[in-house]
């Protein structure tokens, strides 16, 4: 697995999204800016703790999205129930495993970005979330995690539970608008 540092801090040059977007239409929209924009990215996703896919990249098949937004909870849940060294159980900052054909990246994206890789109780009122990327082996791994912060910091004032509610009518391009 590559590893590089993360690169030093640049001018954020992300564009914004539309600004009559709904805050699941703008989170669809920033999955799909930052898929075609980070190199070595091929698809995004955004579940909830308890594994329900909120949202994805137009490029991902509903089915596989549910698959890997169950597996990713399950991997949030391992990350908080696993001690460090010292026995102390911490929150996890990202976890990532390698495949023959890819790597996957998953970090906390809500509200309270480290509450979907604990077992605290969640905030009244919100969802906590986990962002979900597959990478090429050879992506730069270092710039994918710079990349995946920068586009959480992005995240936080549109996931609460209303978002989760939208998701009937969400992004009309989506294969995911039918979710509830």
């Amino acid at each position: 697995m590559t590893n590089t540092p993360t690169p030093a801090v640049a001018q954020d040059t992300t564009p914004a999204p539309p600004p009559d977007l709904t805050p699941a239409q703008t989170v669809a929209w920033l999955l799909d800016a930052f898929v075609n924009g980070v190199p070595g990215v091929t698809h995004a996703l955004v579940a909830s703790k308890d594994g329900l896919t909120l949202l994805a990249s137009s490029n991902v098949a509903k089915d596989w999205a549910d698959t890997v937004s169950a597996a990713l909870c399950g991997y949030a849940s391992l990350a908080a129930s696993t001690p460090g060294p010292t026995g102390t159980k911490q929150h996890a900052r990202q976890i990532a495993i390698e495949f023959d054909d890819h790597v996957f990246v998953a970090m906390a994206s809500g509200v309270r970005q480290h509450a979907a890789f604990s077992h605290r109780p969640e905030t009244e009122g919100t969802v906590e979330t986990v962002l979900g990327v597959h990478t090429e082996t050879a992506a730069d791994l270092g710039l994918v995690g710079y990349e995946m912060r920068k586009l959480i910091k992005r995240f936080p004032q549109r996931m609460k539970t209303p978002v989760r509610q939208e998701l009937a009518g969400a992004y009309s391009g989506s294969t995911h608008a039918d979710l509830r």
